[in-house]
């Protein structure tokens, strides 16, 4: 049963990293403020979130950051796939 789940969580990292970045791509756009930068989109620095006004946004920036480190960690694990096998 483990042999079939890594399986097809080797098959399918691609699929779920792209499902994962088009979430954050939507939550980004819904969040965006006129003077963020592009390094925002990949990561939002903890005072950029602890001094956040908005509560909402907040939540919506550290959502974003979490699918960040979910996407590198889903392709780390399929190049490191890659590698072994």
């Amino acid at each position: 049963m483990l042999d079939f789940i890594i399986f097809l969580l080797l098959k399918y990292t691609y699929v779920l990293a792209a499902i994962l970045f088009l979430v954050k791509i939507f939550l980004f756009v819904k969040n965006k403020n006129k003077n963020w930068t592009v390094s925002q989109f990949i990561f939002f620095n903890p005072t950029n979130i602890q001094f956040t006004p908005n509560a909402e946004r907040a939540k919506l920036k550290r959502v974003q950051n979490n699918l960040s480190i979910a996407i590198a960690v889903l392709l780390a694990i399929q190049v490191g796939a890659t590698v072994l096998f």
